[in-house]
């Protein structure tokens, strides 16, 4: 139903801003990539768990990945002087993790737009909006 996607939306969204707000709240603490990680692992973890409507079920779980993607790799870059190849490795592995967001939050949007649901600027739907993230880490 309507209400089921945009209860989706709303909770993808409340998740998503509150964690990426202890980011902004303390950044010098989170310009350590391990803690920065810990941010992606909470993302990954919170929005398991979220209701999904089946039709964005695969984009959901996508997303999830990515943000899971992220949290292991960061750790790894960060410890380049011990392995500067496997931290290369998974620096690549953020790159296309962050870039395959833009699709997946994309993705969400238009579902959003084809089942006719409407974000208000305020409140957590602000997420959807015109100024849809690119990725967690442009927020």
């Amino acid at each position: 139903t309507k209400d089921e996607i945009k209860n989706y939306g709303v909770k993808f969204a409340e998740i998503y801003i509150t964690t990426l707000k202890k980011v902004t709240d303390d950044p010098e603490r989170y310009n350590i990539l391990s803690n920065l990680s810990l941010i992606y692992k909470e993302l990954s973890v919170k929005l398991l768990v979220v209701p999904v409507p089946d039709k964005i079920a695969n984009t959901h779980l996508n997303l999830v990945n990515a943000f899971s993607k992220v949290s292991d790799s960061l750790p790894i870059v960060e410890q380049q002087s011990k392995d500067p190849v496997r931290a290369l490795l998974a620096l690549r592995i953020v790159q296309e993790a962050l870039i395959n967001q833009v699709g997946l939050f994309t993705e969400v949007k238009t579902y959003f737009d084809q089942n006719g649901i409407l974000f208000s600027n305020q409140g957590y739907g602000r997420l959807w909006g015109e100024n849809l993230p690119q990725s967690a880490l442009a927020q």
